[in-house]
């Protein structure tokens, strides 16, 4: 009996038989003491259980709520039966199979767990200006929804005069993620496990090249040479970047020459959506704004004939740098804005006060977002050179 129990118990699981329960309508056969009444107790409880289990109203054909004997057998050669058409289907699967040139295949095996406890990351990139590794590596950081560097030519067939620009930064970096120095695992806030969580080093090279061959006066020569590094501080609710640069401001003939360094503070915040990107309402419309502190020392090693870096030798600004993006979605999701304010102050050499900014609108060619059309509007003095620029460049960008 308790073996029968059993096994009906594990066909009631296996096969689930069980049915949803419905107005309980006992037929004549449950009367099983024949006074013409289902009684409550045994008789309602034996039609209860056959309206609700499909396994006993097979099998218990003697309505005794019990299958044994006979009714056993019976079931468990329904459950062989039913084992012998599951082993018939995979032998005519692996058959089929065969038959079409489907080999066995050997189960993957995982993959090891990774040696580099610091989480590694490097690329060379190619982009409108230098870029700090956390925002290249930020979540939101799309390839597609970033400015590129900017290449343009024109040609005047009446006067043969041509004008050639390239404005851009090509580098090379590698990231660190150091929170597992201190226990860090993926399920704690970033920063909760480790104060210093992150560190970068980068090198590489920014340009800046515009050739007007009708007005000589108006070109632009900068080539600057830049390496330096990032620290990353997190904590639950802010992350704080410290960026440290050391550069060689030259240009493409290599005469001048001023070498000095740079040092950045940046915070960011997704709650306040302080770098980076977030909703605007409802709409298909995303922000993200980034605000730097900023502070330069520059010394002139060789002038290069330049009578701007003659007159101060040794200088000091410093002020905000204020990024800003702004993308679209749906059917624009291709097209983007960017802008960038730079705001200095002098802060030794006695030079004057100075600004630069930068404005561009860009529509991506590509679906990955290697290449696109750039319209750009930049006025003020770059900040290497502080050389006065006031220009509209139309073009191609590419990056990656």
């Amino acid at each position: 009996m308790k073996n029968a129990l059993s096994i009906t118990c594990a066909a009631l699981l296996l096969g689930g038989l069980v049915e949803s329960r419905a107005e309980l309508k006992c037929s004549a056969k449950f009367d099983i003491n024949s006074n013409g009444t289902v009684e409550i107790g045994k008789e309602i409880d034996i039609c209860i259980l056959h309206q609700t289990s499909s396994v006993h109203r097979t099998f218990d054909r003697n309505l005794n709520g019990v299958i044994d004997g006979n009714e056993l057998a019976d079931l468990e050669a329904g459950v062989r039966k039913s084992a012998d058409f599951v082993t018939l289907s995979v032998d005519t699967a692996d058959e089929l199979g065969s038959r079409r040139g489907i080999k066995p295949q050997a189960a993957a095996k995982p993959e090891p767990p990774s040696k580099d406890r610091f989480n590694t990351k490097s690329g060379i990139l190619l982009r409108n200006a230098y870029q700090a590794p956390s925002v290249i590596l930020a979540p939101t950081e799309n390839l597609a929804k970033v400015a590129g560097a900017s290449f343009t030519f024109s040609h005047d067939r009446l006067t043969d005069n041509y004008t050639a620009s390239g404005t851009g930064a090509l580098m090379v970096y590698g990231h660190w993620d150091l929170n597992g120095l201190s226990g860090f695992n993926s399920e704690q806030p970033p920063g909760a496990g480790n104060f210093l969580t992150g560190a970068a080093a980068h090198v590489g090279i920014e340009f800046d090249r515009k050739v007007n061959r009708s007005n000589p006066s108006r070109d632009i020569n900068s080539l600057v040479f830049k390496a330096g590094g990032e620290a990353e501080f997190g904590g639950p609710y802010w992350s704080h970047y410290i960026r440290a640069d050391l550069f060689d401001s030259s240009d493409f003939e290599l005469n001048s020459h001023v070498i000095g360094g740079s040092l950045e503070y940046e915070p960011v915040s997704l709650d306040l959506g302080i770098g980076v990107a977030r909703q605007i309402g409802g709409l298909p419309l995303y922000y993200r704004w980034r605000p730097v502190a900023h502070i330069e020392y520059q010394h002139v090693a060789d002038t290069g004939g330049s009578a701007v870096l003659e007159s101060q030798p040794d200088i000091a600004f410093g002020g905000p740098v204020i990024t800003g993006e702004l993308y679209l979605g749906g059917a624009l999701e291709r097209l983007f804005f960017n802008a960038t304010y730079w705001q200095m102050f002098d802060l030794g050499g006695d030079i004057p006060d100075f600004h630069y900014f930068e404005v561009g609108a860009n529509w991506g060619l590509d679906e990955k977002g290697h290449l696109a059309l750039t319209a750009k509007y930049r006025t003020g003095n770059l900040p290497k050179t502080r050389q006065s620029v006031d220009d509209i460049t139309i073009g191609l960008t590419a990056k990656f």
